[in-house]
């Protein structure tokens, strides 16, 4: 995505969705998601928006932050 050859990139979690564009990306409930499509209302936040520069900085410093965890537990091995 970040190299612009593609429009939108989809991620999809156990949860959590994600549509990544160049300036903005949608982080979205896929369950409210199906819930809503079925006609049911569950109260829950569907959607939000982020800019894409910031997500990528989030997702560099939990990636950094799990890298860590996972050296410190095999170092303890």
């Amino acid at each position: 995505m970040v190299s612009g050859k593609e429009e939108v990139s989809d991620g999809t979690g156990n949860l959590y969705s994600s549509e990544i564009r160049k300036d903005d990306t949608r982080i979205y409930n896929s369950y409210v998601e199906a819930q809503l499509e079925a006609g049911i209302d569950t109260g829950e936040e569907l959607e939000s928006f982020i800019e894409t520069k910031h997500f990528a900085e989030l997702l560099t410093i939990w990636m950094d932050a799990l890298n860590e965890h996972r050296k410190n537990r095999n170092s303890k091995k």
